[in-house]
């Protein structure tokens, strides 16, 4: 009886690296008559699948079938490589052309294999425990680090690429101001209010790059994956001001707050109508910034539609789209 087949065509042509790359030796290999970007012929790496006939549906039935796999392949979209997935008979004998193949719908396989399957291997999340230490020394509670809230952090991250032409208020202190932490904390807190950063108990959001957390540094730097994208994946921390706080102060020696001992954040209110960010110039002075209804921001949005352009994570394109969709 025949076996149906999931085969793979790497975009180099070596298989080899394939199988170092994730670690299954495949059934066998085979020139495939494609010709690569430089003329070289590729290689086709074949997996072979046990399947009782070609599914309706070939992505649930090679999910159910080959988890493994499939999760595996996400090693190779992450690092950039372009596959061509084909279902068939497994017999090269017996159809030597793979001519009775069919190519999978791309768009559901990148999806299956970016978002549907555990990613192998696991890219760690950030130490709650080392985020919720770090702020608590600036007064700051943390309520839980959040992804795709529907607002996205890599925006708030742009706000000093946004001029006064787009709207974007600016507070300037000088950074060797003996009173620039009382002076920072007065003025960050009422440009909150005023604006509407806050919501219920004085919540907010940060957007963080999770190498802040040591460990997630290390382990980032000594992946063989660290190109993968969900290394470099900001997120949000939600968190609520706590008696005491002090931003200008305790927060610029934070790591998350702070950076070479001044106030250095990109905030956002939890529905993302303003963001407000701190950051040190190089002219020795540090800008209090606050930008309201970012998505009308044509800046934003041009910026928003180049990372969309080059996103290969589904969840962040889904959130990227949506904010583009608001209400103008």
């Amino acid at each position: 009886m025949l076996r149906d087949y999931v085969r793979v065509i790497s975009d180099d042509g070596d298989p080899h690296e394939v199988t170092a790359l994730i670690g299954i030796t495949p059934d066998r290999t085979f020139r495939a008559g494609e010709i690569g970007p430089s003329g070289e012929p590729r290689t086709s790496t074949v997996w072979s699948v046990a399947l009782t006939g070609v599914p309706e549906v070939p992505r649930d039935e090679i999910l159910g079938c080959a988890p493994d796999i499939v999760a595996r392949l996400r090693t190779l979209v992450d690092r950039g490589w372009r596959l061509s997935v084909v279902l068939g008979p497994a017999s090269a004998d017996d159809d030597p052309d793979m001519a009775r193949g069919f190519v999978l719908p791309m768009e559901e396989m990148w999806s299956s294999l970016r978002v549907e399957i555990p990613q192998w291997p696991p890219v760690p999340g950030m130490n709650e425990e080392f985020v919720a230490r770090d702020l608590a020394a600036c007064g700051v509670r943390l309520i839980g680090i959040r992804r795709y809230t529907g607002v996205p952090p890599q925006m708030a991250a742009r706000i000093a690429t946004v001029g006064p032409e787009d709207g974007r208020r600016d507070q300037i202190f000088k950074a060797d101001d003996p009173d620039l932490a009382a002076a920072f904390n007065r003025a960050w807190y009422a440009t909150a209010v005023e604006h509407g950063l806050f919501s219920e108990g004085e919540r907010f959001l940060i957007a963080m790059d999770q190498g802040k957390d040591p460990d997630f540094f290390q382990a980032r730097e000594e992946s063989d994956a660290w190109r993968n994208p969900r290394w470099w994946e900001l997120v949000w921390a939600l968190v609520e001001l706590e008696p005491g706080w002090d931003l200008g102060g305790a927060g610029s020696r934070s790591r998350i707050l702070g950076s070479g001992g001044h106030p250095a954040f990109d905030l956002s209110s939890a529905d993302g109508s303003v963001i407000v960010g701190a950051t040190w110039w190089e002219d020795d002075t540090v800008s209090l910034m606050v930008l309201t209804e970012p998505h009308r921001v044509e800046t934003l949005r041009a910026q928003a539609l180049r990372i969309l352009e080059g996103s290969t994570l589904d969840a962040e394109k889904e959130e990227l789209t949506a904010w583009l969709a608001r209400e103008r």
